[in-house]
């Protein structure tokens, strides 16, 4: 409760704009992040307001070192293509790389050792035949848990 109090303080105008949200439930504390909020179409590299974000997130998180911090990237079912495709030969690989780097971000604030994995669109929560549902599916998870 208290984490979540203080990110909900925290990240307030990225939570107003529906960029981020942030859900507890009885098992853990789920941070949800638009794709588009950190990253540009098929990149991997976080834009400065996402990382700036995530650093707060990792500020926050580290007085909590009793909890475990797992950090998912996720895509819609669009296939990479063009160039794109030798440096990520699918989503797995874009995914698992942004994964990687948000949890990069959550160190650079404090936060070290979170298990970061890619899961591409094996886990969508909408459907993905819309340009909505498809930028829904597009995002980071970040899990805190005992």
């Amino acid at each position: 409760k208290q984490a979540e109090r203080g990110l909900i303080r925290a990240l307030k105008p990225q939570i107003d704009e529906k960029n981020i949200t942030v859900d507890l439930n009885n098992e853990r504390l789920l941070i949800n992040l638009a794709s588009g909020y950190l990253f540009g179409s098929g990149e991997d590299q976080l834009k400065p307001a996402g990382a700036d974000a995530l650093k707060q997130v990792g500020s926050i998180l580290k007085d909590f070192p009793e909890y475990k911090v797992h950090v998912e990237g996720h895509t819609d079912n669009r296939p990479i293509l063009g160039a794109l495709k030798k440096r990520f030969p699918s989503n797995k690989e874009l995914s698992e790389a942004r994964a990687t780097n948000a949890a990069q971000a959550l160190a650079d604030g404090g936060l070290p050792g979170a298990h970061a994995m890619g899961v591409a669109d094996t886990k969508p929560v909408m459907p993905n035949v819309t340009t909505e549902g498809r930028a829904k599916n597009r995002r980071v998870e970040i899990s805190v848990m005992k």
